[in-house]
């Protein structure tokens, strides 16, 4: 899966603050698949909960 396709992108715009967890790079959303990968800010989402360490494409 790609990580422009994963909801963490849908949800949250800030795609260059994310980071893969295999590799430990940022994660570039149109064209580096990555299978794991967590936000590098501090989020919340609508319903207040935190995004931070949240996996999405598994």
């Amino acid at each position: 899966m790609l990580c422009k396709d994963c909801l963490h992108f849908k949800q949250w715009k800030k795609i260059e603050a994310s980071m893969c967890e295999k590799t430990k790079q940022p994660v570039e959303a149109n064209n580096r698949p990555c299978d794991s990968f967590v936000s590098k800010l501090h989020m919340t989402d609508e319903w207040g909960d935190s995004a931070n360490g949240f996996k999405c494409c598994n």
